[in-house]
């Protein structure tokens, strides 16, 4: 079995979960930063976390060299408990332990996630570090649902807005990563999206493009993937829940005669 961490509330499969349990070990506030090391091994954990160093690997079509273990930013926007030097304090604790690929949408605070993620860019720029945000559905509804028509969740000119938003948000002059918060397959037939994001990447304000598949529904992305419209695709793939396992194995199981 692989180890996984798990890093502010996501999952991230990983042979170098040693680093994660030195994140929180290095924490001395609450729950900004916390981590599950699962392991089939009997250890010594802590001599393990010395020996431990980072590794990377490529990220989706991208030719990004990225630490296996990603900061997902959630519950760091004025959530209950949250507080922004703290946050900040586990952040840069990662960027010192090698972690390089920060997640974060504009819905975690309105932005006020990417703000700290801007930060922590500005503290570092002599490291490369890949950013990456999400574009909120227009109605403001997550998950979605299958009658929601792209004009509902993504028309172009609600997606450059808050491209724009989150650039200001975050004060910076692109992200790595761009991704919509909320997906459905059904999109892919309504290029209007893809067209767009190709006129901001030749803009310089975006480099890739990715989508954030809906909880339960890994399926709900195939034929994102299929048309080579996008680079990435984050899925809910949590190790104590099977069920996208089940959903991704019934997909590939030929039907009974």
């Amino acid at each position: 079995m692989e180890r996984s961490a798990k890093i502010c509330g996501r999952f991230w499969p990983s042979h170098s979960a040693d680093i994660a349990m030195q994140l929180i070990l290095g924490m001395h506030g609450p729950q900004e930063l916390y981590m599950i090391l699962i392991t089939t091994e009997k250890e010594n954990i802590h001599s393990r976390i010395r020996g431990g160093q980072m590794k990377y690997r490529r990220f989706g079509k991208t030719d990004w060299q990225v630490s296996e273990i990603g900061y997902g930013m959630w519950g760091m926007a004025g959530w209950t408990g949250s507080d922004d030097d703290e946050s900040m304090t586990s952040l840069q604790r990662s960027v010192d332990l090698g972690l390089n690929f920060f997640d974060t949408p504009w819905g975690y605070g309105e932005g006020h996630s990417e703000a700290l993620l801007g930060r922590l860019i500005k503290q570092n720029p002599d490291k490369k570090l890949y950013t990456a945000t999400k574009i909120p559905p227009k109605n403001f509804i997550w998950p979605s649902r299958r009658e929601f028509t792209l004009d509902d969740c993504f028309p172009p000119g609600h997606v450059e807005k808050y491209i724009h938003n989150s650039l200001k948000n975050a004060k910076l002059e692109s992200f790595d990563l761009m991704q919509f918060h909320v997906w459905e397959d059904s999109w892919v037939e309504d290029d209007r999206w893809a067209k767009k994001m190709d006129e901001l990447r030749i803009q310089g304000l975006i480099s890739a493009v990715g989508i954030s598949i809906n909880r339960w529904e890994p399926w709900n992305g195939v034929q994102a993937v299929r048309s080579g419209m996008i680079d990435a695709v984050q899925v809910l793939s949590l190790i104590h829940i099977s069920e996208p396992t089940r959903l991704k194995t019934r997909a590939r199981m030929p039907a009974a005669a």
